[in-house]
């Protein structure tokens, strides 16, 4: 019996339980939600062994090239720490380079390579449709609308998008 129950169990990637009822509106709990959902859905489609943030740091120094760690960083409101781990598991797997800047020895210049660029290429459209899949339940408009309202909040609180926000003080406030 027990070996009937299992060939019968559905795998589960395609199991969809009730999505439990939302009794919190509050926007940091919805936000943190949504966060949840939509680094889920991406998780599924990079490479295995892939961390967390390491495509968004990969996709976004390949729009940037030539970028330097700290600039990276603040671009993508991480802190320069986080930034560098990232960048040494990527360049680890070779789809980074890493150089000093002729400019500024104290500089690190990060590039992606062509193993980046091919990594870039296979994943991207499956984090992009990922994406699309998380977000299918809303039109095209509402979409568009999601994001712009996002980017909106993002830019009129500038003081609190940093890294640790909410966790330690600014920095001008620290003495």
């Amino acid at each position: 019996m027990a070996k009937q129950a299992q060939s019968e169990r559905v795998p589960l990637s395609t199991a969809r339980p009730a999505a439990p009822a939302i009794q919190q509106r509050a926007p940091v709990h919805l936000a943190r939600r949504l966060l949840q959902i939509l680094l889920n859905h991406v998780s599924q489609a990079v490479p295995s062994g892939m961390a967390r943030n390491e495509f968004g740091v990969l996709a976004d120094i390949s729009r940037a090239p030539g970028i330097d760690q700290k600039s990276l960083a603040a671009r993508m409101a991480f802190d320069t720490t986080t930034v560098g781990q990232l960048i040494d598991n990527l360049e680890k797997k070779g789809w980074v380079r890493r150089t000093v800047s002729p400019n500024d020895r104290r500089v690190n210049i990060v590039d992606v390579t062509k193993m980046g660029q091919e990594i870039l290429s296979e994943y991207r459209p499956k984090v992009d449709k990922a994406q699309q899949d998380a977000l299918a339940c809303l039109s095209r408009e509402e979409i568009k609308k999601l994001i712009s309202l996002m980017a909106r909040v993002i830019e009129a609180n500038p003081a609190h998008d940093r890294p640790g926000g909410g966790r330690r003080a600014p920095k001008a406030a620290i003495r």
